[in-house]
């Protein structure tokens, strides 16, 4: 007998539910019971360790289902935040790209609706497409709880006082043209002041760099210290203590400004070029180096 019956497969925060069929319903990572209010299996990951309901693997929601949602399967979301993100289409994005399984073919359609594959920049593109994953309407608003001078806004993810630092000052980075903008000149003042730059190292200051807050000038020249030493500065920026260790480690279990967003970034550039775009220096980067640097096992 069928636990729920309705008119949809989908749920309003973008589960798919098998009530009628088993009983049981789609949270991405694993199966949700509705009728127990708990997983029907462990979560493989503890979010948010140093809370105490983080540690009962099977509960649904911080056991509290009205003020949480889990469009993953593996970390809670305020409910009005994660409806928000099924609202624009992004709960598959959350679970796929989000964790580094695969392109994110949102951004890219984002990517190829404001930029031009025969006149703009695919490292502007991809960085394009890896922020604007979180990015939509309700949430890029002035007046949401995101909208903090401190945070970024827009497809490109971009904060008030980095439109200052990129000259865009008194410009609105919600305006996709000038997110745009923003991202080329988030990247382009990178890869000006590295010195001394291979083809590999433009790429992954652009991947890491596209992130704005996890990779500025300041950390461009703690690498260039270490000549550029990147499977080093990896490792330095997961020691115990450093704000991209653990607490920053994303669900993937990547080191989120680092390894995270060079995957995510990597990824998106490959798919970038199957559309039609092209990196010039293609040839000239060392992919396998790049592998061996999302793959690295970091010291927590």
């Amino acid at each position: 007998m069928s636990i729920l019956h309705l008119p949809t497969e989908m749920t309003h925060t973008g589960q798919r539910t098998h009530t009628d069929d088993f009983g049981l319903m789609f949270y991405n990572a694993r199966f949700y019971d509705p009728a127990l209010g708990r997983f029907a299996s462990a979560d493989s990951l503890i979010p948010g360790a140093g809370n105490p309901a983080a540690w009962d693997r099977y509960a649904g929601m911080l056991n509290n289902p009205v003020k949480f949602s889990d469009p993953t399967g593996h970390f809670p979301f305020l409910a009005v935040a994660a409806s928000a993100l099924f609202i624009v289409g992004t709960t598959n994005l959350v679970a796929n790209h989000a964790l580094g399984k695969a392109p994110d073919f949102r951004g890219i359609r984002i990517a190829n609706k404001h930029m031009n594959a025969s006149s703009d920049s695919i490292y502007v593109a991809a960085g394009i497409a890896v922020q604007s994953q979180w990015s939509n309407p309700v949430l890029d608003s002035r007046g949401s709880l995101l909208s903090g001078k401190g945070s970024g806004l827009g497809i490109a993810g971009v904060s008030d006082a980095q439109m200052v630092a990129y000259g865009l000052e008194g410009h609105d980075q919600t305006d996709p043209q000038v997110a745009v903008q923003a991202m080329e000149a988030r990247i382009q003042r990178l890869h000006d002041n590295c010195t001394g730059c291979s083809a590999t190292d433009l790429f992954i200051v652009a991947a890491l760099g596209q992130n704005g807050s996890g990779f500025g000038l300041d950390d461009l020249r703690n690498a260039r210290k270490r000549g550029y030493n990147w499977a080093e500065y990896f490792l330095l920026r997961g020691e115990p203590g450093q704000m991209d260790g653990l607490l920053r480690q994303n669900l993937s279990g990547l080191q989120y400004d680092t390894q995270l967003m060079l995957k995510l970034y990597t990824l998106d550039v490959h798919e970038l070029i199957n559309q039609g775009w092209v990196l010039p220096s293609y040839d000239e980067i060392e992919w396998d180096y790049v592998d061996e640097l999302i793959s690295l096992e970091l010291t927590q």
